[in-house]
């Protein structure tokens, strides 16, 4: 079994690498090979575990999309300083899913070793976590609903198993151009009166999604009567008072279900559009190239993000801009610089476009999604930010 360390001191290197060597031996197995490297030298044949150095912390999100595009399937542990633990340990696994342990722990990262070389269903709860891709937009019709569909479909063409989640309260197309059954909605409303559900009462809810020609994508619709939409949306479910975070115990039971879940979230700004916020390893706020919308989304943004009080709702080191209809590279990056706040509210956005193409234009009246009908310059902007999400 072979675990390699990064980390980019030497120094602390040294240490990383004696401390992960005691946690080998505690484990008494044999043939534990440990070996230590720079990011730079990050290649070469698979390691069975990745253990990352508290360097890492900053940049978490860059490093780990770095570590999936060579080595997509193996497991990473973040090592942390006790008071780095205390403080970020909690922000940076919700961010991206990767465990987190403090640097002190041998017996836990000992625990994780032998878990990793005799796998059981049980030792497996830190390996496969869903990538949680939140589509969000500050007014209708900027096409949340059309790039959900058209991601989901990308991942189930290459057989990555993802589920939809439809939030979108108002306008639940998703719900619709599935044909979300009324077995659906019958087990969604159970759901919401279930205090602390677990997966066996959230299975029922969960469909083969209709618009994708793969058996691969899932959706999870709207319940039947927009009140129940509702009550979700502001948290007044009958069950809020014994469990305020009813949204994050049912995305945290399908993160073990599903490689990505992507939910639209469309324009609407309620309780359970910022609990979802929280909860997502990916929040693709997405605009339309005009001045109007640059303008009125950085505004709105910032505003949300000042009055917010849970830091995980607008952390935009996880946000990217995407630019629907984007018909010019140019004008799209002088619209982001221009208004995007100083300092910038989205750092280092990565701004992706997916152009203008008419023959999406009809998908809602097709069978099949908005990526499956669409263009090849559509099809490889959609792959190239699904595999900036989860690399393919």
């Amino acid at each position: 079994m072979k675990i390699l360390v990064i980390e980019q001191s030497p120094e602390h290197r040294a240490d990383l690498k004696r401390r992960v060597d005691e946690a080998a031996r505690f484990t008494g197995m044999k043939n534990m090979i440990v070996e230590s490297i720079e990011m730079k030298q990050l290649g070469g044949s698979t390691p069975d575990l990745i253990v990352l150095g508290s360097y890492a912390k900053n940049t978490i999100l860059e490093i780990h999309t770095r570590i999936n595009s060579i080595f997509p399937n193996t497991p990473i542990v973040l090592l942390l300083n006790t008071d780095d633990y205390l403080e970020d340990a909690v922000e940076l696994y919700k961010r991206t899913l990767i465990r987190v342990v403090a640097l002190g722990d041998l017996p836990q990262l000992s625990q994780i070793l032998i878990n990793l070389a005799q796998p059981t269903e049980k030792s497996n709860e830190y390996r496969g976590k869903a990538r949680i891709v939140s589509f969000v937009s500050i007014k209708g019709g900027t096409g949340t609903t059309t790039l959900a569909s058209s991601l989901a479909s990308y991942y189930g063409s290459k057989n990555i198993s993802s589920l939809l989640v439809d939030l979108n309260y108002v306008n639940r197309d998703l719900s619709t151009l599935s044909q979300y059954s009324i077995e659906g909605q019958s087990a969604l409303a159970a759901l919401f009166k279930v205090p602390n559900p677990d997966l066996k009462d959230i299975k029922p809810c969960i469909q083969k999604y209709r618009n994708s020609s793969s058996d691969n994508v899932s959706i999870i619709g709207s319940p039947s009567t927009f009140l129940e939409s509702f009550e979700l949306f502001s948290n007044n479910l009958q069950v809020h008072d014994t469990n305020p975070s009813w949204t994050e115990v049912v995305l945290g039971k399908l993160s073990n279900e599903f490689e990505t879940i992507i939910i639209d979230l469309g324009n609407h700004w309620g309780v359970s559009t910022l609990a979802s916020l929280a909860l997502s390893t990916h929040v693709m706020v997405v605009l339309e190239e005009t001045e109007w919308c640059f303008h009125r989304t950085f505004d709105m943004l910032s505003n949300l993000s000042s009055e917010s009080e849970d830091p995980g709702e607008f952390d935009f080191r996880k946000w990217k801009v995407l630019i629907n209809g984007m018909k010019s590279q140019d004008n799209s990056q002088y619209l982001l610089e221009k208004y995007n706040g100083d300092p910038a509210l989205i750092k280092n956005p990565g701004l992706y476009g997916v152009p203008r193409n008419k023959k999406i234009l009809d998908w809602f009246s097709t069978s099949g999604s908005a990526y499956d009908i669409g263009d090849q310059a559509f099809k490889d902007a959609i792959a190239l930010f699904a595999s900036d999400i989860r690399p393919i």
